[in-house]
């Protein structure tokens, strides 16, 4: 199912974010329907060639007993890290938004307190996917699997966002993909687990929003229309010619402090200013900005990745697919229209380079018989 599912994520993102708006408007730039047609087009093209790599991690490697000691030291830095900035303090006080987007400001390049906010909430989403995982295995839900979901869950749900239950979600997939549980959506849990998840969205929305001026349909619906900002960077594009810079950019785990890169903001880009909360630029839209229509590359690159990624998993089921598999939902479902190319395909990216170095060090991995066919 989950293979299945990553596998059309890409095009059905575009059909979710664009094609469905479109519907409701009549002044589309024809040549901008035309780029989104042939964006799915090219990723199927790419599909036919998928790029498949047979190797896994050798199980000392990523025993229980090192993924022990990496979760003790990640959690002793993050009670230093809230402890030294008085986090522990505006968390149980009701500010930790403010806290996060106003006092630490986002839109500093050396908010360092963000950037590893961030990368903790990254591995933490990590953790999450390998109790998930180690859980299902086991067919039994563990306390430290209840514990690292709550870290993960209730920052999000601090800062009234709108995808706090995300661990969540992750969690249970993790979970049913590696016990074989077929899932039934019908079932009473299933409902009871969604009524529950509905009412938190609602509250947490209610922390955010004021209820008596915007529609719970507007908060909801409005993040899904992705056509007006990238409308937007369609008509403002920067270039119109292939960049290799901008592709290392967009297709390595290089540090962005290495490239000249012009600024990609869509709230610098409409208003030549860094201020407020950031707008969210769509996917495609930062790749369309840099490369113009030589980013169709990118979506041809894209479909032979997921596609070989498919592969693989019909015949190795392990952790380190499912890492893949759920890394490209995350970036082309989940953030297909709150952030740009580089910023959600990062984590993607980084597994598939970790892959390829794999592939060719028979030190740290190991590799499985692979039947190349694709269907």
């Amino acid at each position: 199912m989950i293979r299945k599912v990553a596998l059309y994520s890409f095009p059905l993102g575009i059909v979710i974010y664009y094609f469905i708006p479109i519907l409701f408007r009549y002044n589309v730039d024809s040549n901008l329907v035309t780029y989104l047609i042939l964006l799915i087009v090219t990723y199927f093209i790419g599909c036919k060639f998928p790029l498949a790599y047979n190797v896994e991690l050798k199980p000392k490697l990523f025993s229980k007993k090192s993924i022990k000691k990496i979760t003790f030291t990640l959690a002793v830095v993050c009670m230093i890290i809230f402890i030294i900035n008085n986090g522990i303090q505006n968390i149980f006080g009701g500010n930790f938004r403010e806290y996060i987007y106003v006092i630490n400001n986002q839109w500093e390049n050396v908010g360092w307190y963000r950037k590893i906010n961030q990368y903790i909430g990254m591995l933490s989403l990590f953790f999450v996917t390998f109790c998930g995982w180690q859980d299902g295995l086991n067919k039994k839900i563990t306390l430290v699997s209840v514990l690292w979901v709550m870290l993960n869950v209730i920052p999000r749900l601090l800062i009234s966002s709108r995808l706090f239950f995300l661990g969540i979600i992750i969690y249970l997939i993790a979970f049913i993909t590696s016990s074989n549980i077929k899932f039934k959506f019908l079932s009473f849990k299933s409902i009871l687990f969604l009524c529950i998840s509905f009412l938190a969205f609602y509250w947490g929305i209610g922390k955010r929003f004021d209820m008596n001026e915007v529609g719970l349909t507007e908060i909801v619906l409005k993040p899904l229309d992705g056509l007006n900002n990238l409308d937007f960077v369609f008509r403002l594009k920067n270039t119109n010619y292939f960049d290799f810079e901008y592709f290392l950019y967009h297709w390595t785990p290089i540090p962005s402090s290495f490239f000249d890169i012009p600024e990609t903001n869509l709230t610098y880009l409409k208003y030549d200013i860094n201020e407020g909360s950031s707008e969210p630029m769509p996917l495609i839209a930062s790749a369309f900005y840099l490369q113009g229509w030589y980013s169709l590359i990118y979506s041809f690159i894209l479909g032979s990745l997921v596609s070989g990624i498919s592969t693989v998993w019909k015949q190795n089921k392990s952790f380190f697919n499912f890492c893949i598999l759920l890394a490209i939902l995350y970036m082309t479902l989940v953030y297909h229209n709150h952030s740009g190319w580089r910023a959600v395909s990062r984590f993607f990216i980084i597994l598939m380079w970790l892959k390829i170095f794999l592939f060719y060090n028979s030190k740290l991995a190991v590799r499985y018989k692979l039947n190349k066919s694709f269907t």
